[in-house]
């Protein structure tokens, strides 16, 4: 089994099938064929179905300020281009091997862009290892994948990545807030101490005092993180319009549990 590039290294023709193939791949499925002793036999073709919190978490992250989003995937420029434009995404790059999913995060990094890569397989470690901060998804992902990225995300819930975007910037303001304060205390102390008005006492209460407040400032964000973890198991599921659902029997993907498997069709050639 394997795509036509794969076959044509093989010295297999895949010709026969290849008006079928190209009517798939218009529809936004995957081809793989299908040989035995050395003949094609028949070609299997996948598709998969986003998550409802795809979509979400591109808009969250565009919310947040993050000016472009790219899909990096191996799928064919047809498949690859169906599931960008359901989960929202302008920026594809199809039928990417890993060399060539590393190149496009140096091209972004060379730009002078600051890069954020998220993945879960092999084929993505490289690429992982590029960007300035790599996010692996844990639960379904490779051992290879977790150990290359900086962040590991424990669950197959991508909105989770737009949770880090967010915590990570919310962390950079208490840090920015705190040397301000801390600064300003301490020149203030220091001239104080200059004019004689504060001692030597004096100076020890405010440095410990300084740092009792920038440590009470820090730990704004574990109530942070508890108030949007609340928001989120408060907030009632995304509405999916049945119109544009392509779930069985016309029932949205946050209604049937198996709308998470991908579709699978089989096409065999008929045998004389």
């Amino acid at each position: 089994m394997g795509n036509r590039r794969f076959f044509t290294e093989m010295g297999v023709s895949t010709d026969e099938l290849r008006p079928l193939q190209e009517d798939q791949e218009k529809t936004g499925q995957t081809a793989v064929f299908v040989a035995s002793e050395g003949k094609l036999v028949g070609m299997v073709s996948l598709a998969d179905r986003v998550r409802l919190e795809s979509r979400e978490m591109v808009g969250l992250l565009r919310l947040h300020g993050v000016g472009e989003i790219a899909m990096l995937t191996g799928d064919n420029q047809g498949a690859a281009a169906h599931i960008a434009r359901q989960a929202g995404v302008t920026t594809v790059f199809a039928e990417q091997f890993p060399e060539a999913k590393y190149q496009r995060v140096e091209e972004y990094r060379k730009r002078g862009l600051t890069v954020g890569m998220v993945g879960d397989g092999i084929n993505d470690a490289p690429a992982l290892t590029a960007a300035h901060v790599g996010i692996a998804m844990g639960a379904g992902g490779t051992q290879i994948a977790a150990e290359a990225a900086d962040i590991v995300i424990m669950t197959d819930d991508v909105s989770k990545v737009a949770d880090a975007v967010k915590l990570g910037r919310k962390t950079l303001q208490v840090i920015r807030e705190n040397l301000i304060v801390s600064s300003t205390i301490n020149l203030v102390a220091v001239g104080l101490a200059m004019l004689g008005i504060l001692g030597p006492v004096g100076g020890a209460f405010v440095h410990n005092a300084t740092s009792v407040l920038v440590v009470l400032n820090s730990a704004r964000l574990l109530h942070y993180l508890s108030t949007q973890n609340k928001q989120k198991r408060t907030t009632p599921p995304a509405h999916s319009s049945c119109e544009s659902c392509t779930c069985a029997k016309g029932f949205c993907e946050h209604v049937r549990n198996s709308c998470n498997f991908s579709t699978i069709k089989v096409n065999y050639k008929n045998e004389r």
